[in-house]
């Protein structure tokens, strides 16, 4: 009786088994994107000047009618004496297309972009953010060569933040946007120091659209309004000492248009400004500088 006992157990607890057995198919959907952040547009202008007269020997001001002796004053300038070359002052790239965010691009193009005499409008390197979204700057340098201190120019920094959906996790982002120029001449003593002649100033201004529910898929300029800003101000900061950060942008929690209320941007837009304050007379001997931009958009909370 006991081997036939354990046979029915055996046989009652492989019926049990079949007859509850349960399947489950499970599916769920994965979404996965980073931010990428890359120089995507660049600008240039000098406006027209009047002449400059200086005395060669003095260095002071002077007049070529009344001067004695003549020789020595010299002016900036063609004829009629008010312009100071701004044709001269040359923004040069390489850019190509934006692939993604290792920083791979497309195929380089070479691009020399002069000066547009305006003390409002830039000559750019792209014209609108829509395009800029779609480039990288690989290379840039502006080189200037107009008689008269008094270039602007500006630099843009694209941000696409992630397209993922972040929800309800009360995400909360902080900016920075610092910026170091570098004398790269400082070990000749007899170069002039370009941030200190030029009298070089900076600000900055970043826009941004901003939205955690909404429609998050390949934002794109051109399609949305921007719905956050912040900025330095209207007055520019000096940035003649050599090799210091300069803090243009901080926020320590952005928002967009409703106060206090968390958001993710998605698409950024940071555009650094430099001016030469100074209206002097360009120094002849070779002035190099470099400009080092550091722009940060992160989750304070980690997420």
């Amino acid at each position: 009786m006991k081997s036939i006992l354990l046979s029915a157990t055996a046989f009652l607890a492989l019926s049990v088994q079949n007859a509850f057995a349960v399947n489950l198919t499970f599916q769920f959907a994965l979404s996965s994107s980073s931010p990428s952040v890359y120089a995507c547009n660049a600008g240039i202008r000098h406006a027209e000047h009047a002449a400059i007269c200086w005395d060669r020997q003095t260095g002071l001001s002077c007049d070529p009618t009344t001067a004695t002796p003549p020789s020595s004053c010299v002016c900036t300038g063609e004829t009629g004496g008010t312009r100071g070359s701004w044709e001269r002052d040359i923004m040069t790239s390489k850019s190509a297309d934006w692939v993604d965010n290792s920083g791979a691009a497309g195929s380089t193009t070479d691009t020399d972009t002069a000066a547009t005499n305006s003390s409002s409008a830039y000559s750019s390197l792209f014209a609108t953010d829509a395009i800029a979204y779609t480039k990288q700057i690989t290379e840039l340098t502006f080189n200037l060569g107009s008689e008269v201190y008094g270039t602007e120019y500006y630099v843009d920094i694209c941000y696409r933040g992630t397209q993922v959906a972040q929800g309800n996790n009360g995400n909360n982002y902080s900016l920075k946007g610092n910026v170091t120029v570098t004398n790269l001449r400082a070990a000749d003593v007899t170069a002039p120091n370009y941030q200190l002649v030029a009298d070089l100033q900076g600000k900055a201004e970043i826009n941004c659209y901003m939205s955690k529910n909404g429609n998050t898929t390949d934002i794109t300029p051109g399609t949305i309004t921007y719905n956050y800003n912040s900025n330095s101000g209207g007055t520019f900061t000096s940035l003649s000492t050599s090799a210091t950060q300069v803090s243009l942008l901080a926020d320590a929690s952005m928002n967009g248009s409703v106060p206090g209320a968390d958001k993710t941007p998605r698409f950024c837009i940071a555009r650094y400004y430099f001016k030469e304050n100074a209206s002097t007379e360009r120094k002849w001997k070779l002035q190099n500088a470099k400009a080092a931009l550091y722009t940060e958009i992160s989750d304070k909370n980690g997420l």
